[in-house]
């Protein structure tokens, strides 16, 4: 029954964790850090009259639309339609019929 337990315990740590660089196998995935800005905007650009600043850890394997719903849950904005442009490190968020944009940014 040991041998049994300790062949599936092997078979599901090999299936979930990871590899580091140096060869050792871990149970969790990384982290990665993003930057978030939520601002005001007038005339459609940031106007940086107010800002409110977060920080929002997130497993490496994260999709991006994981990273956009934890970023508007963070800012207030879950079940508000936006618009979301993605330039490759930064992605922004503009909820619809409001003058507010949220940027998300690589940190780490």
């Amino acid at each position: 029954m040991k041998q049994l337990a300790r062949a599936l315990s092997d078979m599901f740590n090999a299936t979930v964790g990871y590899v580091d660089k140096d060869g050792n196998r871990q149970k969790t995935s990384p982290i990665v850090k993003f930057n978030i800005e939520v601002t005001d905007t007038f005339n459609g650009e940031p106007n940086y009259c107010w800002v409110r600043r977060y920080m929002l850890e997130v497993p490496q394997a994260a999709s991006r639309g994981a990273i956009v719903r934890r970023a508007k849950r963070i800012a207030g904005w879950t079940g508000k339609r936006c618009i979301t442009v993605d330039y490759g490190d930064t992605i922004e968020l503009r909820p619809m019929g409001e003058c507010q944009v949220c940027f998300i940014n690589y940190a780490s």
